[in-house]
This record gives C-alpha cells, structure tokens and sequence, in this order.
C-alpha cells in the first residue's frame, strides 16, 4: 500500500472489512458499495489471502459498471487450503476447495486475466500454493503466508500491475 501511495497512485483503505470473518460474498458487497459510494473508476483491487478471494468475487459477480480494472491478490487461496477441512472456525473453513462460493470462483476464468497473483515457493496455510490460471502468476523465493507481504519483491510486483508494466 504504501508504495502505490508514494508513486503517486490514489490508496483507499476498506476499514470496514477489519478482520475479515464476514463471509466473501458478504465482504464483496461491501467493497463494491465503497466503490459506489466514492465513484471510483479504473480501480486496482491490492488485497491478501481471503481478500483476493473477495476481490475476483467482486470482479464477476458484482460489478457491472466495470469499475474493477484489475486486481493484485497475494498468498490468495484460489484452489482452496487442504488445512480448511481442519479449521476451528466457519469463517476458515470457507478456504475449502468444495466450498461452494469458492467452487464458482474457479469456475469464472474471464476475469484471470485481470488478476495477478503473487506467492511464495512454500505458504504454510496454502501448502497447494496459489497459482491461478489464465493468470499473471508472480512466484517469489521465499515462503510463509504473511512475511511475503514485507518483501520488495512483492513491492516491485504491486507497482509493475499497478503501473501496468
């Protein structure tokens, strides 16, 4: 975020979704009525492992003005966890491959090509990893879920999509 900001790059930040434990469709609503509200156009969605999974719902189910250019999604499990059979919690367990929202998320492949998505060689709570097919898939060396979101690396990804590089 805080190098789209300091290119230049207009940053909104969705307080709203906090911890995000509403369900995506729910959380997907959300974004698009902000977009909405503020009229924003040509966005660039930037979100994190269950928020790029809002996002691409965003993107195909909820936005018929177009108003999502396309999205940068890291450490996203778009095929699922295998560790969500195992979660404590409903709102984990909607990482599981069978989970019917994300189940029709696969499904919708015209809007892949909008998406890049960003992950490490190991995620230790997407062990299938995050590729995406149709996809710009950006693989970074090195692993774990979150410390991803602190390397340049990722950096230089964010600003190559946002930039349109």
């Amino acid at each position: 975020m805080d190098v789209l900001h300091d290119r230049g790059h207009p940053v909104h930040v969705l307080t709203d979704l906090r911890h995000n434990v509403r369900p995506v469709p729910v959380s997907a609503e959300a974004v698009m009525a902000y977009l909405d509200e503020h009229d924003l156009q040509h966005v660039l969605v930037l979100a994190h492992s269950k928020g790029g999974l809002i996002g691409k719902y965003a993107m195909t189910r909820l936005d018929p003005h177009g108003r999502i250019d396309r999205m940068v999604a890291v450490s996203t499990p778009f095929a699922g966890s295998k560790y969500a059979v195992l979660a404590p919690v409903r709102h984990l367990r909607v990482f599981r491959a069978a989970d019917p929202v994300l189940a029709g998320l696969a499904r919708e492949l015209d809007a892949n090509s909008r998406i890049t998505s960003v992950y490490g060689v190991y995620d230790t709570l997407i062990p299938g990893g995050c590729e995406l097919a149709g996809a710009e898939n950006v693989r970074l060396e090195l692993g774990g879920h979150f410390r991803i979101l602190a390397d340049r690396r990722t950096a230089v990804a964010v600003l190559r999509a946002a930039d349109g590089d």
